[in-house]
């Protein structure tokens, strides 16, 4: 979940329990899993044709408030940060030495590491590039050009027994990540080269306080750069009004399996009300969800349904399960009777 979109990975897990424990029943009844199973993706599909598109900053600010748990001083942080950097920048966090959160928008590349070199005239790197093919062979343009060094591909006749000093680049700093990362998309290269690249430096009183703020912020920032698929209803009103398409989408469908999938993913969803209106946890009051800015990104939702309906389709078609067994945790005194409640 979090590769795909950032956060949700809660909600895709309550929805993957209920969907394997009705899928189960259904398979129990005679019901055909890989069929089943079409179904349940088939619906999903649904949801990003319900999106709305992010107008400006209060959707995002929306959006990063929402995923912070309603903070909206981290709102009003990814949202001042986004609008410098453009939607396409790339935003990286780090510790503050002092109790005050700031922004600083830096150029160059920034990437996480595990192994770090400040001001290093001459580095060699044993490092897998990520991407393939093209992609690649691009981004390795890409490093060269931000560094002022010559890219040494056979392509150009170059070869590393003929380089010399002058051929090298240098970096005021550069990070190593013992990720397999994965190429990102060509607009993160731009705005990387562009200068498009901010750095929140985040503080608090406590370390506590600290690890705490980080999570939030992160868990806004991942949120926030789901915007090109637009956002829903929040407050889990999106998957409640999926149920009054249920009934469309099973009549595109042929197999009465496919149609038992359907009504899999909308079990458990609440009683039907507006597509925007839902339950307003602040406020107390229902109302809409979209103008109270109680809203998620469309792909969050979108990939927690997708992630839940993914892992019931292997549960259901899968002839046996392991699961660890649970075990209780010793008690801290020794039980007496009459003494130890």
């Amino acid at each position: 979940m979090n590769d795909m979109a950032g956060d949700g990975t809660t909600t895709a897990i309550i929805l993957a329990r209920e969907m394997i424990k009705t899928g189960m029943l259904a398979v129990t009844f005679g019901a055909n899993p890989v069929l089943v199973k079409k179904g349940m993706e088939m619906t999903v599909k649904v949801l990003k044709k319900n999106s709305f598109p992010v107008k400006g900053k209060d959707d995002i600010k929306a959006v990063a408030s929402i995923s912070a748990g309603n903070d909206e001083f981290v709102g009003n942080l990814i949202a001042e940060t986004i609008e410098k950097i453009g939607s396409d920048g790339v935003i990286s966090l780090e510790s503050s030495s002092t109790s005050d959160t700031s922004v600083i928008i830096e150029e160059g590349m920034k990437e996480r590491s595990l192994v770090e070199f400040d001001k290093a005239k001459v580095l060699v790197a044993v490092v897998k590039c990520p991407g393939f093919g093209d992609r690649k062979k691009a981004l390795l343009q890409d490093i060269a050009l931000m560094t002022g060094a010559d890219f040494l591909s056979g392509d150009f006749g170059l070869t590393l027994g003929s380089v010399t000093s002058d051929q090298l680049g240098i970096a005021r700093k550069v990070t190593i990540t013992n990720n397999a990362a994965l190429s990102r998309k060509l607009s993160e290269r731009i705005a990387k080269l562009s200068g498009g690249v901010a750095v929140i430096k985040v503080g608090a009183h406590t370390e506590t306080e600290l690890e705490d703020r980080k999570l939030r912020i992160e868990d806004a920032k991942n949120a926030t750069c789901c915007h090109d698929e637009g956002i829903v209803p929040g407050g889990g009103a999106t998957y409640i009004h999926l149920l009054e398409q249920i009934s469309s989408i099973k009549n595109s469908m042929e197999d009465e399996n496919e149609k038992i999938g359907a009504d899999i993913v909308a079990k458990g969803l609440m009683e039907q009300l507006w597509w925007r209106t839902g339950y307003n946890a602040m406020t107390g009051r229902y109302e809409d969800l979209l103008n109270a800015g109680v809203i998620d990104p469309c792909r969050v939702s979108r990939c927690a349904l997708q992630s839940a309906v993914s892992i019931a389709g292997i549960v259901l078609t899968t002839q046996a399960v392991l699961v660890e067994k649970i075990k209780k945790p010793r008690p801290a005194v020794p039980y007496v009777p009459g003494i130890t409640p």
